[in-house]
């Protein structure tokens, strides 16, 4: 194709202007005629306007969208002003400018501001004509930003902040889908000669969706920010080792001390008060300081110790004081009201003890069947015993007690620090035994191909995992005076045909059993009870929860040769490239041939299997979840399929896609189809289901000097809420 003019003039390295234009394809001119052309050739960047994009939708009305101007302000930054207007009233309007300077910094900045006026199929009487359109306005900020100050200082910043509701109105893609907004402004430096960082971190999280909140009536979208926090980190050290010293390393050498302390300032208010002074009713700080002392010990050769000790101190500017509250009803009943007071300055402190011992241990077949299969199976147990003091007593001063104000005298112990940001001391003395046992699964053979080493003459064999681990933990608290025994984990992973097939595998039991709601004790809600759960119904425990996850990743096998016959070069004078005909041969007789046709060359071309490349990601999750000692159950499982296929050289196909299996309905959905047409490409996105269903069609020009050259077909989400 090309663009012809009787009138054209070029200014080199500048411009193009031309009269009249017209488009020709194969040398046939199309009825496409253009009253005058316009255009740049210049090699470094020039301002100018921004063509828009037009159409019009069924409830905005006729639109021009992202009509603006590009500055081209220097050759560190850009600025683009752009917007949208509707006809049927609102508009949205975007500044963004990107920066850089090599070696230094590089980021953008966007500001985004929308007023629309616009009902939503969620809206209440959205599908009645004389419903009143009601006015919306959003405002989103973008920030991105990279900045080295010497090799060991930084700057990172990532902010996506704005009303709730601005990707919902405005935005494309998968952004319709957050269901949050999260910002980070990151300062890091470190001290090489301290073996020390520091990090400055200014944090923002949003919540897009609308929850329920303890301490509020009605549903609120909460958002969270740090101002700031900061976190000093301080590398492993060795105390004790004395590297002047010759002969081999002691066992005290090895202890190490690490040391980390965080500041932390959070707010956590709904979004509707966050610029009011009540806002800083919920301001919460704290300080928090961890040291850790450990090493690694080795006995009877086989067996690795590792002692530890954890220490934990905060710090408060503030503490809780709670008052008795009685129930006339029930004993059982009683409650403590609490309030926060900032009287000063109030320290907390934990701390525990453990002791860590683990070991392998290897188990190996003899030669099974005549490829010399053998079988390896890996038991890596681990037994641990952790021991804490129970801070609640009132020799350690971190808990109180709330005393009735009736004759009964009850009293209810409480944590000072109780419901904080950084927790506090816990409550209850424990003596607990960790165990946990992994299993590994391996096969080793002799493929009937197997490659013979050439320096030892021996056969190359084959491994092959059959199974990551399975494997079970759990603990036994012997300071606790009833339900030692936890919970029950047990896990099973394996990638099999050649990593192709990942399973997952996830349970959790209880041993005890349970008692339901007895109205007699106050009990309103079932009830684990020191019983084992064999002792009540016979069962070795009862399933709480499990999660199971099967996925495969495939992608086509490229293969050299075609369906088509190799092409030799042709010299002179020699027959074109011939194919047997499907005449029936006779004996003597020459079996006449002609040539292959110029149809099926292209075919075998175009449809080789080396052309059409596939991929496939599938998926599948089941999770199924018991409410505690109730016969109530729920099961969610899920199906997600994405990949790719490319038909030719040419044509390619990408999709992604998920199926609720329980619900029995799609969730988002989308599907992109392009075609190189060599100077040109055509493109289709299509979401086919939902609210923000849509799709949009372009053919365009690859030459960014005819960008402007496209054909465009679409239906946005934004733009109407019809079916394809």
């Amino acid at each position: 194709f090309y663009i012809a003019s009787k009138k054209l003039k070029m200014i080199p390295e500048d411009r193009i202007i031309s009269g009249p234009l017209y488009l020709a394809i194969g040398d046939v001119p199309l009825p496409l005629v253009i009253p005058f052309g316009f255009f740049p050739i210049q090699k470094s960047r020039a301002s100018g306007l921004i063509f828009p994009e037009f159409g019009e939708a069924l409830d905005r009305g006729f639109f021009l969208r992202n009509l603006g101007f590009y500055w081209a302000a220097s050759q560190h930054a850009d600025v683009t002003l752009a917007g949208d207007i509707y006809s049927k009233g609102g508009w949205r309007a975007r500044v963004l400018t990107n920066y850089l300077r090599h070696y230094q910094y590089r980021g953008l900045f966007s500001l985004e501001y929308s007023l629309i006026q616009v009902n939503f199929p969620e809206d209440e009487g959205f599908s009645n004509p004389n419903f009143n359109f009601r006015q919306e306005r959003n405002v989103f900020v973008q920030w991105e930003h990279n900045q080295t100050f010497t090799p060991q200082s930084s700057l990172r910043a990532s902010v996506h902040a704005g009303s709730s509701n601005a990707l919902r109105r405005n935005g494309l893609g998968t952004d319709i889908l957050r269901s949050d907004l999260r910002s980070s402004i990151a300062y890091q430096t470190s001290f090489p000669r301290l073996g020390a960082n520091l990090t400055f971190n200014l944090g923002h999280q949003q919540n897009l969706n609308y929850t329920q909140e303890p301490g509020f009536a009605n549903p609120v979208r909460m958002m969270t920010l740090n101002l700031p926090d900061v976190a000093f980190n301080k590398d492993r050290m060795y105390p004790f080792k004395n590297s002047g010293r010759g002969g081999s390393p002691r066992w005290y050498d090895k202890i190490g001390v690490t040391y980390n302390s965080s500041l932390r300032n959070r707010i956590r208010v709904p979004d509707s008060l966050l610029f009011t002074p009540e806002a800083l009713d919920y301001m919460e700080n704290g300080m928090l300081h961890t040291a850790t002392v450990n090493t690694n010990l080795k006995f009877l050769q086989f067996v690795t110790a590792t002692p530890s000790l954890n220490y934990r101190e905060y710090w408060y500017l503030e503490e809780v004081q709670k008052q008795y509250v009685r129930s006339n009803l029930n004993p059982e009943l009683d409650s403590l009201t609490s309030r926060r007071v900032q009287n000063g300055f109030h320290t907390a402190r934990d701390f525990n003890v453990s002791l860590t011992t683990s070991t392998t241990l290897y188990g190996t077949t003899a030669e099974l069947g005549k490829r010399g299969t053998r079988l390896r199976h890996t038991m890596v147990p681990s037994l641990s015993y952790t021991y804490r003091p129970d801070f609640s007593e009132t020799s350690w001063g971190f808990y109180r007690t709330a005393t009735s104000t009736d004759s009964l005298l009850r009293e209810m112990r409480y944590s000072r620090f109780e419901g904080f940001l950084l927790g506090g001391p816990s409550a209850g003395e424990q003596q607990s035994i960790g165990f946990q046992l992994q299993n590994i699964w391996e096969m080793k053979y002799f493929s009937r191909n197997a490659v013979v080493d050439s320096t030892t003459g021996k056969r190359k064999a084959t491994y092959l995992r059959l199974i990551d681990n399975l494997g079970l933990s759990g603990n036994y608290n012997l300071a606790a005076d009833s339900l030692r025994l936890s919970l029950i984990t047990s896990e099973l992973r394996s990638n099999f045909a050649n990593n192709r097939i990942n399973l997952n595998l996830r349970a959790t039991h209880d041993p005890y059993g349970y008692a339901r709601p007895d109205s007699a004790s106050g009990r309103l809600n079932p009830y684990r009870i020191n019983q084992l759960q064999v002792q009540q119904d016979g069962r070795l425990a009862r399933l709480i929860n499990a999660s199971f996850a099967l996925g495969t990743s495939l992608r086509s096998t490229r293969r050299t040769r075609s369906l088509a016959t190799p092409q030799q070069p042709q010299l002179p004078g020699q027959l074109p490239p011939t194919t047997t005909d499907d005449t029936r041969e006779s004996p003597g007789k020459e079996r006449p041939v002609r040539p292959q046709s110029q149809f099926r060359q292209s075919y075998d071309r175009l449809y080789a299997p080396s052309a059409m490349e596939w991929s496939l990601n599938a998926n599948y999750t089941l999770s199924f979840d018991r409410l505690y000692g109730t016969d109530t159950e729920a099961m969610r499982h899920s199906l997600n399929l994405s990949g790719t296929y490319k038909f030719t050289p040419k044509w390619e196909l990408r999709f992604n896609t998920n199926y609720d299996l329980q619900n029995k309905e799609f969730a988002f959905t989308t599907v992109d189809i392009t075609r190189d047409l060599h100077c040109w490409q055509m493109s289709l996105n299509w979401i086919p289901f939902g609210l923000r269903r849509s799709y949009f069609i372009t053919i365009n020009v690859k030459s960014t000097a005819l960008q402007d050259l496209k054909v465009t077909k679409r239906r946005d989400w934004r733009d109407t809420f019809i079916d394809f």
